[in-house]
């Protein structure tokens, strides 16, 4: 897996699937509101249809959506955008998130999540989550098969972040992710393993 952090705004940036949250309330913020202006209300449209959910890792996916560069979009609720999300939330969130990149079968994937918040923990913390998850998601044991399963086509996470941010500790944090994630899968392929070999 390929990781890298890219200062550009998620509006002009080309990838596969773009990722991008939506918070409750009355009325669109962040990167849910920034869309919708440039889709010409899109987002709030679909929300108003029921096409959304702002349920924490509810996703709705798009293909070939307006107001941006990206093939598909998928928008994924975060809940309340005064209450921070646990640990356990922001875990949950992305295992949703993992099951919808999946089933999109990009090669790429970005992520545009600054403005989701957890409790106690950093953007740095965020960044190693989200490399570890989507990288083990992708994970699959068929050694002792004769027909392999076809692989999964993402090879590249792109993190889209403010010009604020620390780029260098989030480039490392990533790797590291994709480090964890690259030890669970020797893990699993041992635990998979009969004892005879």
């Amino acid at each position: 897996m390929n990781f890298q952090v890219k200062t550009t705004s998620f509006l002009s940036h080309t990838t596969g699937c773009l990722v991008i949250p939506i918070h409750q309330g009355a009325k669109l913020s962040g990167s849910a509101a920034e869309l919708d202006k440039a889709s010409s209300g899109l987002v709030s449209t679909l929300l108003k249809r029921g096409d959304i959910s702002t349920e924490i890792g509810a996703t709705l996916t798009l293909i070939n959506p307006q107001g941006c560069k990206a093939h598909r979009l998928i928008i994924i609720g975060a809940g309340s955008p005064k209450e921070p999300l646990s640990a356990d939330q922001f875990e949950k969130l992305l295992r949703k998130l993992c099951a919808a990149v999946k089933n999109c079968k990009s090669k790429d994937v970005s992520l545009a999540i600054d403005e989701i918040t957890v409790t106690d923990r950093d953007e740095l913390w965020k960044a190693r989550q989200a490399a570890k998850l989507l990288s083990d998601s992708s994970y699959k044991f068929d050694q002792l098969k004769s027909s392999k399963k076809t692989p999964s086509p993402l090879t590249h996470i792109t993190l889209l972040t403010s010009a604020k941010s620390p780029l260098k500790q989030l480039n490392k944090a990533l790797s590291e992710g994709g480090a964890i994630a690259t030890g669970m899968s020797l893990a699993k392929d041992l635990g998979n393993l009969p004892g005879n070999i």
